[in-house]
């Protein structure tokens, strides 16, 4: 998807980009197991999007795991 094809907005001058404030992640590992959470994510470029992940949740564990089996993410 082309991000530079919808609007996302920058809602405070102290914003490094336009963010999307509610977006939705959606993953599943090869566990089968899934994990839907809300992040705020900032728009890196016209196909990527940068989010916080925070060692306390369920993306940040499931990022490490995937990193450690070298598995595939599921790419929207």
């Amino acid at each position: 998807m082309d991000l530079s094809t919808i609007t996302v907005l920058q809602h405070f001058a102290s914003d490094r980009a336009p963010y999307i404030t509610s977006g939705i992640m959606i993953t599943v590992p090869d566990t089968g197991v899934g994990n839907m959470s809300y992040h705020r994510s900032m728009v890196h470029s016209p196909t990527e999007l940068a989010t916080s992940l925070h060692s306390r949740g369920d993306l940040w564990r499931l990022c490490k795991t995937t990193l450690a089996n070298r598995s595939s993410w599921i790419q929207a």
